[in-house]
């Protein structure tokens, strides 16, 4: 397969110009110290967080280029050809995310001698996920009933529509309250069996990697896993195994470069750049191959530019940015959409309507972290 780049000036523009929102206004709250418990001379990863942060507002930059479109608005002036890229930008995070995933659980595991209180893991991962995940889909459920209007039904059929939003992804993303499809408000859901299959194997991956007799059965195991993605272009599993190997790297080798004069930190914008602008297939594995140099060099080379604190505390606060970006985007676009007619929008100001819309999500995830998700997550 040949890739071309695609210098895509509409979706650049929007990426770029949102991000800067994001930051200044995420910057504002480190000047306030908002996340306190943060304490940034420890030894946390903070260039994780970092990354963590730049994967979840690439898929808030994906979803916001079609919002208006999403949310039953179709605008005269807009040309939505010239956002293709932006779907580049979705799959970055989600393959980011997966990577850091596989990294932090193989990280504690190797730092612990394989040693692990599973007990804990499970129920910090739940106190982790869960209370936030219903608080959004009763959000998102709410909004289903409300954006139906008359189809709504009180039957079966749209009560147990209405149960779907509360299972995780696992019941699907397109749920239908009477005929209003609330795919728009929940799409990112599609990712989380994914987190939640390897919360399930890596106990017994660990147990058997640790075992003489089942190690190499359990690794020819995920090996033939992996493979079975490759073969189906839409390759999602090894994202994980990459996180893996990078704990490995990461502990045992003594390879340690600085990122002296920001050099590294250049070096991972320009490969983030020619991954949005490839043609490689999203999912493929030319794509895979990219992300996986690119987060080994992130772990060796600990670029600045991920320290940066407004970026640790977007990373802080990615689950709630990844899961409230979309209901948020609808209520405001609906809401302005009653004043002013979006249609008639321009390209100039939709993208700076995204920039605002994007901050607004930011700042909205971060008062969430810590006043909805810390409250589980310190017990």
């Amino acid at each position: 397969m040949v890739c071309i780049m695609i210098f895509e000036a509409q979706s650049l523009y929007l990426y770029f110009l949102s991000l800067l929102a994001v930051v200044l206004c995420i910057t504002l709250l480190t000047r306030y110290n908002y996340f306190s418990h943060i304490n940034f001379a420890s030894n946390r990863y903070f260039f994780i967080d970092g990354l963590r942060g730049i994967a979840a507002f690439s898929v808030l930059i994906n979803h916001g280029a079609h919002t208006i479109i999403t949310n039953g608005v179709q605008p005269i002036f807009i040309d939505f050809t010239k956002y293709s890229i932006t779907g580049n930008m979705g799959s970055f995070g989600v393959q980011i995310f997966f990577c850091i995933t596989g990294f932090l659980f193989f990280d504690k595991l190797i730092k612990g001698n394989n040693t692990f209180d599973w007990n804990k893991f499970y129920v910090a991962r739940i106190k982790r996920l869960v209370p936030l995940y219903m608080l959004t889909a009763l959000l998102v459920a709410i909004l289903a009933i409300i954006l139906s209007g008359s189809s709504a039904r009180l039957n079966f059929v749209d009560f147990s529509s209405f149960l779907n939003f509360f299972g995780f992804g696992f019941l699907g993303t397109e749920i239908f309250i009477g005929s209003f499809n609330a795919s728009g408000l929940n799409a990112v859901i599609w990712t989380l069996p994914y987190e939640w299959r390897f919360y399930l194997i890596f106990p017994l991956l660990s147990i058997a990697i640790a075992s003489k007799r089942y190690g190499m059965f359990a690794i020819s195991a995920v090996m033939l896993l992996a493979a079975r993605d490759f073969m189906t272009e839409f390759v999602l599993w090894p994202y994980f195994i990459v996180g893996a190997l990078g704990a490995y790297i990461f502990n045992k080798s003594y390879v340690n470069i600085d990122d002296k004069y920001w050099i590294f930190s250049f070096i991972s914008f320009i490969a983030i750049f020619v991954i949005f602008c490839s043609s490689a297939d999203s999912y493929g594995r030319i794509r895979f191959a990219c992300i996986s140099l690119l987060f080994i060099m992130v772990l060796i080379t600990k670029p600045k530019i991920f320290k940066i604190k407004s970026l640790v505390y977007l990373g802080e606060a990615s689950y709630s940015l990844y899961l409230l970006h979309l209901p948020i985007m609808a209520i405001v676009m609906r809401t302005i959409n009653n004043f002013y007619n979006l249609s008639s929008m321009s390209t100039v100001n939709y993208t700076i309507l995204i920039a605002f819309i994007a901050s607004l999500c930011s700042v909205i995830s971060c008062i969430c972290f810590k006043n909805f998700e810390w409250r589980f997550i310190k017990k």
